[in-house]
């Protein structure tokens, strides 16, 4: 499965870095990368939040997972690749902790 992670934000830009090491950062779902990247740069309060009451990268790990779960069911009940993405990006973005 294709995720659209544009190359410059994971060489250039790397705002996760604030919260999470390389080695954590390897360890996410391509969806958790997102999310992981996205929450750093535009959500640093929920991070910190976050990382007061859990391992963050656990957090990204199981919502990655959780979002990778939702996008192949759907994709399996006849969306398309983008139709399922535009879907579960909006879960990716949402700045509630879950």
């Amino acid at each position: 499965m294709a995720i659209p992670i544009l190359q410059e934000t994971w060489s250039k830009r790397r705002p996760w870095r604030k919260f999470l090491t390389e080695k954590e950062m390897d360890s996410l779902p391509a969806i958790g990368v997102v999310m992981a990247d996205h929450w750093a740069e535009w959500h640093p309060d929920l991070c910190r939040e976050i990382q007061k009451e859990q391992n963050l990268a656990e957090y990204f790990k199981r919502r990655g997972n959780d979002l990778a779960d939702q996008m192949d069911r759907l994709m399996q009940q006849g969306l398309g690749e983008d139709q399922a993405w535009e879907i579960i990006a909006e879960d990716l973005c949402v700045t509630q902790a879950m």
